[in-house]
């Protein structure tokens, strides 16, 4: 784990050019650290879907880490997990998104990559929250729902590699107070 490393960099104007701010360096634990990424908000989330989890091997987990102006440095505030870790699901690869106070984990490995996408919502005192697991009333072994993901305002965009003998399909969920999602593919 001592090479699984996240360099950071800030986009300084003038002049115009990426300068490095800091290196976000993973645990003992944290392992695939880096398979996947998202910034917002002052916020970094790293995947680690290697990761064991609850004795779950290879059950995986995501990192957020908050940008402390007053010590200049990314904090881990908070590590995210399944609610249900099991073996090899690899929670967090390959996509995870976030767009202002909502954070989007896919988990296309899991319950037998089937695939789902875990929602999250940033609470009070910089905790970010479960809301909802994700999966299609339709869905079948090796979709892969997950695999890829994208937010937009309301908008959730779920990409399944797997769906209908690997010609695939993307789910479209509406967002309706956070908790009435509906699907259309």
């Amino acid at each position: 784990n001592s090479n699984e490393t996240v360099f950071v960099f800030r986009f300084n104007t003038p002049p115009a050019q990426w300068k490095p701010e800091g290196m976000l360096m993973a645990s003992s634990n944290a392992t695939g650290f880096g398979n996947s990424l998202a910034i917002s908000d002052g916020w970094i989330f790293v995947g680690t879907p290697e990761s064991t989890v609850d004795g779950q091997s290879k059950a995986g987990a995501v990192l957020a880490y908050f940008w402390v102006e007053t010590a200049h440095e990314w904090q881990l505030e908070q590590t995210l997990n399944a609610t249900d870790p099991t073996s090899d699901a690899r929670f967090g690869f390959p996509s995870i998104t976030v767009i202002g106070s909502q954070l989007a984990v896919g988990c296309a490995h899991c319950d037998n990559q089937q695939g789902a996408v875990y929602i999250f919502n940033l609470v009070d005192y910089g905790e970010w929250r479960l809301a909802t697991k994700l999966q299609t009333s339709d869905g079948a072994s090796g979709d892969r729902f997950g695999h890829s993901i994208a937010l937009e305002h309301d908008m959730l965009f779920v990409g399944t590699p797997g769906r209908d003998e690997n010609r695939g399909c993307v789910y479209y969920f509406q967002n309706n107070n956070n908790t009435d999602r509906k699907s259309t593919r």
